[in-house]
Formats: structure tokens, sequence, C-alpha cells
């Protein structure tokens, strides 16, 4: 009784009626061998009866871990809890789990893109012609402005472009003048 847990070193307890000092395991979230040192486990493992044992694949856990659930997705991943990660999908993006939401995967807003393994809404590009405006959504270009890879640009001096231009060969000069928007837009 009194004895044994006054003989087991922190972070470790013994059954009733235990008489040796090895008969002492560490808790859970904790290893090491019976008898002690007990040390906290470490990020991306889990301990339960002082052994210690790696998350899945693509999988993370806090330090002091106690399960296999407590083995969430990385960023760039998606998957149930406790099991092995799959990287996210073109067009997707994966924040990483959470407890209240392990299989974190979301698809790109419209007219949007990315590559495989995205971990953010921000890895979303915005197809040519459209560019995000202030929030997560792409939005059309405007007249007089051609957009690429998110970024907008106003066409140059005296030229314009229809709604969705996504190049600078987009930007015709405007009535009275002449050239190319690359080359400028003279005066008649």
């Amino acid at each position: 009784g009194g004895e044994t847990k006054e003989a087991c070193p922190a972070h470790s307890f013994a059954n009733a009626g235990a008489g040796a000092q090895t008969d002492c395991i560490c808790k859970p979230g904790y290893t090491g061998e019976p008898g002690g040192p007990c040390t906290l486990c470490p990020v991306g493992t889990f301990c339960s009866s002082g052994e210690i044992s790696s998350c899945p694949d693509n999988a993370v856990s806090p330090a002091g871990s106690t399960s296999v659930n407590d083995c969430l997705c990385r960023a760039s991943y998606y998957g149930d809890q406790g099991a092995a990660c799959t990287v996210c999908e073109a067009n997707y993006y994966c924040v990483g789990g959470t407890i209240e939401d392990p299989n974190q995967k979301a698809i790109c807003p419209d007219f949007s893109t990315s590559p495989t393994g995205t971990a953010s809404i921000d890895g979303c590009v915005c197809d040519d012609g459209y560019f995000r405006a202030n929030s997560s959504a792409c939005v059309v270009c405007p007249v007089g402005s051609f957009c690429s890879k998110d970024v907008r640009e106003e066409c140059p001096a005296n030229s314009d472009s229809p709604a969705q231009s996504s190049s600078i060969t987009d930007c015709t000069c405007n009535l009275g003048f002449y050239g190319s928007a690359e080359g400028g837009c003279a005066s008649c």
C-alpha cells in the first residue's frame, strides 16, 4: 500500500499489493522501464504502461499523449484520427487535424486551383482572369485590368480590356490611340 507509493519514482505507480520498486510502471503519457525513471512522452508519440509508440505516418501528437487517438494529421495531410494520413490532393487544402475535426480537408474556392500537398486556403491560386479581393473568394478581373496568379494589374494608359482578362495582351488601345498596350498607346 502506502510504502510502495513512496518507493515509486515520479510519474509512476504500482498496483495494490506490489512490494518492489520494479513493480512501478509509468503513468499514461510517460515512458520508462519498470521501476523508473519516467519521462514525458515526446511529440509525435503516445505512451501507455511505460511503452512508447510512434504516431502513424504523417500524423503528430502533443507531448504527453496517451493513445493513438491523440495522433492527428499534419498540415498538408488528411485522414482519420489515429490512422495513417494521406497527402492532400490537388485543388484541395488540408490544414491538419484537430480533436474537434480530425479529417480537415476542404476544396479550394471556385475559380482557383492548388497543387498536391497544399496546407492552407492561401495555397489555392485564382485561375487566370480572376483575382482574390479582400477574401478567400476569387472574383472576375474587372474591365480595364488583367489578372493572373492572384495578381491584378491595371491596363497601361490609354488602353482598356474586357472583364476576365488574364494578360497585358488583352489590353487594347482606346479609340483615338494607336500602338499596343505593351509598347504604349500614342495619340493619333
